[in-house]
């Protein structure tokens, strides 16, 4: 699985406390570059927590000139934005990037380069979800010429789900500092943009799959809970190396009888008659256990890649009266890749 972050949208905005002097600051492009995030072949699918080697690094320069009166020095510092997701196994604050199973940390990166990442315990100076870098002196003609850095680590916090996310991650944060002048913060966002997850997938092979149950009597269904013409059928699919295969099956528009059980109803067109009593049921061509309507099933993580065949079984399945008549059913299957 890979994350891709892509320079889309500029989210450059500086705002000041109401009432209060300022400096003139500026902020430069702190982009936040390329980069693709591999999930390791051998994490568990159940894992929940599991940091990931790559990371992504981005550099602001910030100018800042008619420092206050009384202003000595400056203090610039990384602000994360984002939800807590709630880990609290490291030091370490971890975000959610949506819904998509991956987490991101802040860490910024001061003058001599030493990281300091957003942690659980709030800032001493800045507060909660944000990290003091460095503090430096003004020169005598007011003028200031600040870096600030960032570097984001990502995490497997749940199950992986594929997508576009958009995400404002963090800003670069300054503020004049002095005896006499009150704390005075500016922000400027780092350019950030869509990040891609892309997991291991699998493509299917025919997305229509008939299966033909045949002609039967009502002599092959004699009493409730019966079952005839039992069929083995397959859902064919071509895989990526270590995709994570999960199918969600759920009747067509004509219903189910019976959500556990995974019996569907049959068709009732304007020009047939169905047969009363009776539906169509769908079996684990492996196991012979009835699928579970409208729940997802995983069924397997592809080694090499390749062809990939999904067996299942189709059967009549009598609940009630049986009335000859025309017996057809649809059913909707759904491939998803964790």
């Amino acid at each position: 699985m890979k994350v891709f972050v892509y320079p889309w949208l500029l989210l450059a905005s500086v705002f000041f406390s109401p009432g209060k002097v300022y400096a003139d600051c500026s902020g430069g492009s702190g982009i936040i570059s390329t980069v693709a995030v591999s999930i390791p072949q051998h994490i568990s699918r159940d894992e929940i927590y599991r940091s990931l080697d790559s990371q992504s690094r981005a550099n602001m320069a910030i100018t800042c000139t008619n420092m206050p009166v009384g202003a000595t020095h400056i203090t610039v510092g990384i602000k994360a934005y984002g939800d807590d997701s709630g880990i609290t196994s490291i030091y370490r604050k971890i975000f959610k990037l949506g819904d998509s199973g991956i987490g991101y940390v802040v860490i910024g990166v001061d003058d001599t380069h030493d990281e300091k990442p957003v942690t659980t315990t709030a800032d001493r100076f800045w507060g909660g979800n944000a990290r003091e870098l460095y503090t430096t002196k003004i020169g005598p003609d007011g003028t200031i010429n600040l870096n600030a850095a960032l570097r984001l680590e990502f995490y497997k916090i749940g199950p992986i789900k594929p997508g576009r996310y958009s995400q404002s991650v963090a800003a670069a944060i300054v503020a004049p500092r002095g005896s006499r002048i009150p704390s005075v913060i500016q922000e400027f966002r780092f350019t950030t943009g869509m990040i891609t997850i892309n997991a291991p997938t699998c493509s299917v092979d025919n997305s229509t799959i008939p299966v033909t149950l045949g002609r039967i009597t009502t002599m092959q269904l004699p009493y409730v809970g019966s079952t005839a013409a039992e069929t083995l059928f397959n859902i064919p699919l071509t895989c990526e190396p270590k995709a994570n295969v999960f199918m969600t099956l759920e009747a067509g528009r004509q219903g189910a009888y019976n959500l556990m059980q995974g019996i569907i109803e049959l068709k009732r067109g304007l020009n047939e008659r169905a047969r009363d009593g009776v539906g169509v049921q769908i079996l684990d061509g492996k196991t012979n256990r009835p699928i579970h309507l409208g729940e997802k099933k995983y069924y397997t993580t592809t080694g090499t890649g390749g062809p990939v065949n999904i067996p299942l079984k189709a059967r009549y399945y009598r609940y009630g009266d049986v009335r000859a008549g025309v017996a057809n059913a649809t059913a909707t299957f759904t491939m998803s890749y964790e």
